[in-house]
């Protein structure tokens, strides 16, 4: 006697499309968690290029001159330098710094 062939079992078929599921999202979530352990740098090669540049372009004093102007000769002597002025005012005025004492009550002029 012959026997058929059975068919498959469908009662667990839902069970393995969820496993799937949870197999995919379990990977998208390690794919994910790698991501984030990983970072990209915050400056790119342009950036640190652009401040090497910076760098070669400052004169003695510190600050950068423009890319059309010369660098100086050379430095003045100190008895060529002029002297200071005495009475040179501060480049801050320190009486707007200071804090009320209450939002009621603003700093006047006068003090």
């Amino acid at each position: 006697m012959m026997e058929q062939a059975q068919a498959p079992r469908r009662d667990w078929e839902w069970f393995w499309r969820f496993l799937a599921v949870v197999m995919v999202l379990a990977v998208a979530w390690v794919v994910w968690v790698a991501l984030q352990i990983s970072p990209t740098p915050l400056a790119t090669q342009a950036a640190y290029e652009a401040a090497a540049h910076a760098r070669a372009g400052r004169n003695s004093q510190g600050t950068i001159k423009p890319a059309g102007e010369p660098a100086p000769a050379a430095a003045p002597s100190a008895a060529e330098k002029p002297a200071p002025a005495a009475s040179k005012e501060a480049p801050v005025n320190v009486e707007k710094l200071r804090l009320s004492d209450s939002i009621q009550t603003p700093i006047s002029e006068t003090r």
